[in-house]
């Protein structure tokens, strides 16, 4: 009578083959999220929408106050605000109320700066340029809007704009030209914010 011997390796795993494994697992799933971001550009997607949404509430609060701007800022030290916490573009609201000044002794009406609101938009993967009439601004060189109060038209443009020394305002130079069109770009997709200067409105298009 004949035995068969059946060995059964039944020693299993070892941590280190463990280790591998799971390194290979996210390898991969990091592969397919960048691809899938690649495909679908969800960043670009993403910041379009949060800039569509913060336009709105920029026009309707310069349509309430005195005045209201908003500025796309890049963050590129977020250690120098206390209001930042990482790198990439931020929604800079800027609020203005009408009060007082002084000159020459004489007391006036004035412009008085109320506040700020500031927003993370996005991380710099996001490629931005704002086309204004006869010109355009990229989002690293930072961007803006004005807004007329009475009619919530445009006023015009911001160029070069950058957070002051002291935190307190948005330095930037008054372009007196309409906004055409946002582009933001991530991945393999575009996403184009249109501008209507005749009403006022604003629109995300594909």
């Amino acid at each position: 009578m004949v035995h068969s011997v059946v060995k059964h390796n039944n020693k299993g795993y070892s941590l280190i083959e463990l280790i591998v494994i799971v390194a290979i697992i996210a390898v991969m799933i990091g592969v397919g999220s960048l691809s899938l971001s690649l495909l679908t550009g969800s960043e670009a997607r993403q910041a379009c929408e949060k800039i569509n949404s913060q336009l709105n509430e920029a026009k309707t609060g310069a349509m309430s106050r005195a005045d209201e701007d908003l500025c796309i800022v890049y963050v590129s030290d977020p250690t120098l605000y206390e209001w930042a916490d990482k790198e990439g573009y931020y929604a800079v609201k800027q609020m203005w109320t009408l009060g007082t000044t002084t000159s020459g002794g004489h007391t006036m009406p004035a412009y008085v700066a109320s506040g700020q609101e500031h927003r993370y938009i996005c991380n710099a993967r996001v490629d931005m340029q704002l086309n204004y009439t006869g010109g355009n601004v990229s989002g690293v060189d930072g961007f803006g809007f004005r807004f007329d109060r009475s009619k919530g038209l445009y006023k015009g443009v911001k160029a070069n704009c950058t957070i002051a020394s002291d935190n307190s305002s948005v330095d930037a130079t008054d372009i007196d030209k309409q906004p055409e069109t946002l582009v933001l770009k991530s991945g393999l997709k575009t996403y184009t914010i249109k501008f209507y200067s005749a009403t006022g409105k604003h629109e995300i298009v594909r």
